[in-house]
């Protein structure tokens, strides 16, 4: 649970620069206005990474078909509020559509590498001989 936490911080810390710089690149651009479309981006990336770690940590004592279960409900609700989300936002337009999906790329590619970075941390702190 704390390499959860240690990537959440991280994360919030790269994704407030990363909104600076892709902020200006959108005021620069004259399209400031699809700042709210990429924070949406944000917030649903950060909802799905939330759910994938929530989902996990409740499947860890679980039988292999109750995790299985656990696991693919949480996969059904993460694709549907995806579809939900951005099946809203290209009604907007396409403008909307692809600053949240930019947003949601963004947040969940640095979210996954930020933890995947935790990950070989925890493991050099575990076998140091180990690590690469």
């Amino acid at each position: 649970m704390e390499i959860l936490r240690q990537s959440a911080r991280r994360l919030g810390l790269t994704l407030a620069v990363s909104t600076a710089v892709l902020g200006l690149f959108l005021a620069l651009s004259g399209k400031i206005y699809l700042l709210p479309a990429l924070i949406m981006g944000y917030f649903l990336a950060g909802v799905t990474l939330f759910t994938m770690g929530s989902r996990l940590w409740r499947s860890i004592g679980l039988s292999v078909g109750a995790a299985k279960r656990q696991m693919w409900w949480g996969l059904f609700l993460r694709l549907l509020m995806l579809f939900l989300v951005l099946g809203t936002a290209i009604r907007l337009s396409v403008e909307v559509f692809m600053a949240a999906v930019g947003g949601f790329v963004c947040c969940y590619g640095l979210g996954m590498a930020h933890l995947a970075r935790a990950a070989l941390d925890e493991n050099r702190e575990i076998h140091p001989k180990e690590a690469l």
